[in-house]
């Protein structure tokens, strides 16, 4: 698969996204942008790649105004040299993937709305924990019983093998309530 990257959501006319788009070209990634139009068609067809016949429940909510970015398949170098450049430039772009066997299957729309909810679903994890990191320190200097109690409940999030909003919530809002009491 050649190098390529499907863009969207962005304003073609800003500095920002020809900027993005020259750095692509000296890299030698080719670049589609995907109109609002087509978000309900396949991500391999977009990319032109072969899919399979399979419909896949792929319902979800308006993806609102994101600008999102999907690479091919290509070598790690070159993605990171990309993202490493775009970054120089102050270019920020947290909704971004890489085409997998399975996405390419589904459709752009639902693609978008799954590393939407991934990126929220990471944030707050990352949320959580500097919460532990806090009511960590705080326990060393007041060895709290009950803040122990629920550092270790927050803790245990890494026994989960899929982690929800839900549990990342339940978690920080329980840690919460002990350091802020």
């Amino acid at each position: 698969m050649d190098k390529r990257m499907l863009v969207y959501g962005f304003d073609v006319q800003s500095e920002r996204f020809l900027k993005l788009i020259e750095i692509a070209n000296n890299l030698g990634i080719e670049t589609e942008t995907v109109k609002h139009d087509d978000i309900d068609k396949k991500v391999g067809i977009l990319m032109g790649v072969e899919v399979d016949d399979t419909e896949y429940n792929s319902s979800c909510d308006e993806i609102g105004e994101i600008e999102f970015l999907l690479f091919s398949d290509f070598e790690r170098e070159v993605l990171g040299k990309f993202t490493f450049e775009i970054k120089q430039e102050g270019i920020i772009i947290p909704h971004k993937a890489v085409i997998t066997p399975t996405s390419k299957n589904w459709s752009f729309r639902y693609l978008i709305s799954h590393i939407k909810d991934e990126h929220k679903i990471v944030n707050k994890y990352n949320e959580l924990g500097r919460l532990i990191k806090k009511a960590q320190e705080r326990f060393e200097k007041e060895n709290d019983v009950d803040l122990k109690e629920e550092i270790d409940f927050a803790l245990s999030i890494r026994e989960l093998k899929d982690i929800s909003e839900k549990d990342i919530d339940e978690r920080y809002n329980r840690l919460s309530k002990v350091i802020f009491k």
